[in-house]
């Protein structure tokens, strides 16, 4: 017997990561700390 598949909820907000990356301060833990990164868009090197 097959059953169907549950159906899942609804999508709610976007996160702030989802709406626009770019903007998205992070806080990340590291060995001495929480830090707070930020993504630079248009960085002053190039690859």
């Amino acid at each position: 017997m097959v059953r169907p598949p549950k159906p899942t909820p609804p999508k709610g907000e976007l996160s702030e990561m989802e709406k626009d990356p770019l903007s998205v301060k992070l806080e990340v833990d590291s060995f001495d700390g929480k830090i707070h990164v930020e993504w630079e868009p248009e960085p002053k090197f190039s690859s």
